[in-house]
């Protein structure tokens, strides 16, 4: 399994052969190959026209799994907090 944060992008002509989906309230764009053992990429939010995303995962899934494995990350924000340590020590 392959976790991208940040920036999301498909690997190759992923792009040219994903389609519409959802993760929860965010368009996404899923791409499936069935030869042999399962194998997928989801990326949100991202659409056609914007095939880059925050968040994307590939691995041995299949849609359905895959689509469910992305729903299932909640989704936080982290805080900067100032550091207790004095600047350049």
């Amino acid at each position: 399994m392959i976790l991208q944060y940040g920036h999301a992008v498909f690997d190759g002509c992923g792009a040219d052969t994903a389609r519409p989906s959802r993760v929860g309230r965010y368009p996404a764009l899923l791409m499936t190959i069935q030869a042999g053992s399962p194998y997928a990429s989801i990326i949100w939010p991202a659409t056609p026209k914007h095939p880059e995303g925050w968040y994307g995962i590939t691995g041995g899934f299949t849609g359905p799994e895959i689509r469910r494995l992305a729903a299932s990350m909640a989704r936080t924000r982290q805080e900067a907090r100032p550091s207790r340590r004095n600047a350049g020590c």
